[in-house]
């Protein structure tokens, strides 16, 4: 898992990946609900407290692994009242609505921006993830054989993919 920490990717990434995975199971990209705490429950939560979530995910200012930990509120990050449109969150997704009527939809060329605004802008690319997601997902979800095929489908490289 400590292989992605060495990549300088956009903590973004993470809810990117929560996204396309909704549309990957609701069979569509265009105005799905995003349930961000569930898809952070499931994939990244770790521990039981105001931080519970690891995200080997970030910008190059980090400079400890303390700080890779992520707070509760992840609301504040995706929720469509917080997305803030100079993030690159918001440069894959559309979105609107509140409460119960949010929706998220993904923009065509989702894909070549997260590659662009959340990896390349940061010096990575999509084939330096695939062993690393792999590591951290078997590590974690080695008893959850669809779950770690989830998350590797959402690292291809397709351009026909969700």
């Amino acid at each position: 898992m400590w292989a992605l920490s060495e990549e300088n990717i956009h903590r973004h990434f993470a809810g990117y990946l929560g996204i396309k995975r909704t549309c990957e199971v609701e069979d569509t990209r265009d105005r799905v609900f995003f349930d961000y705490d569930g898809f952070f429950n499931a994939f990244f939560k770790v521990r039981d407290d105001n931080a519970p979530y690891i995200l080997p995910f970030d910008t190059s200012e980090i400079d400890e692994r303390s700080d890779f930990w992520f707070n509760e509120n992840v609301a504040g990050s995706y929720s469509t009242s917080s997305i803030r449109d100079d993030k690159p969150f918001a440069q894959v997704v559309d979105y609107g609505g509140s409460y119960s009527d949010r929706w998220w939809t993904l923009v065509d060329d989702h894909l070549d921006i997260a590659r662009r605004e959340m990896l390349e802008a940061k010096g990575t690319s999509l084939s330096k993830l695939k062993n690393p997601l792999q590591s951290m997902t078997s590590l974690r979800y080695s008893e959850k054989n669809s779950d770690l095929r989830t998350m590797m489908n959402l690292t291809s490289c397709s351009e026909t993919s969700i």
